[in-house]
C-alpha cells in the first residue's frame, strides 16, 4: 500500500472513532498539521509513528497494509497470528525496523559512490 491508501485508512478509523486531527495529533504527540499531511499521503509514514497511530485507533498496525478488497487478504501476513501482532507492538520491533531502513539507505548510498569511482576509473581509462 503506498501513503495515500495508509492515509485514507487512518482517515476513515479516526472518523469512525470520532476524533479531531487535532486530537488525534494530541493523542499521538504530533502537530494536527502533521496528521492532515498524513491522511493525505503528502507525508510517508515512520514506523513509530505508525505503531502510534494504530494504537491510538485500536487497530493492529497490520490493517494499514491488509487489503481486505482481494478475495485472498487473509494471505497477507499469514492473518496474522497473535504471536507476530504482539511482536510488531513491540519497542524492539519498531527499532530493528528503523535499523533495517537505516541500513538499506546506507547501501544505496554506498552503491551510488561505488558507482561514481566506477564512472571515473571507466573515464581515465578512455
Amino acid at each position: 500500500m503506498d501513503n495515500k491508501a495508509i492515509g485514507a485508512r487512518m482517515r476513515e478509523l479516526r472518523e469512525k472513532a470520532g476524533l479531531s486531527t487535532s486530537k488525534l495529533a494530541e493523542k499521538i504527540g504530533t502537530s494536527q498539521a502533521q496528521v492532515s499531511r498524513l491522511e493525505t499521503g503528502k507525508q510517508g509514514f515512520r514506523s513509530r509513528t505508525l505503531m502510534k497511530i494504530a494504537k491510538a485507533l485500536n487497530v493492529d498496525a497490520v490493517y494499514f497494509f491488509i487489503d481486505d478488497t482481494k478475495p485472498n487478504a487473509q494471505s497477507y501476513g499469514a492473518l496474522v497470528s497473535r504471536r507476530v501482532i504482539d511482536a510488531m507492538r513491540s519497542p524492539e520491533y519498531t527499532r530493528a525496523a528503523e535499523h533495517l531502513a537505516a541500513l538499506h539507505r546506507k547501501k544505496k548510498a554506498s552503491f551510488r559512490h561505488i558507482a561514481g569511482l566506477l564512472e571515473t576509473l571507466a573515464r581515465r581509462d578512455t
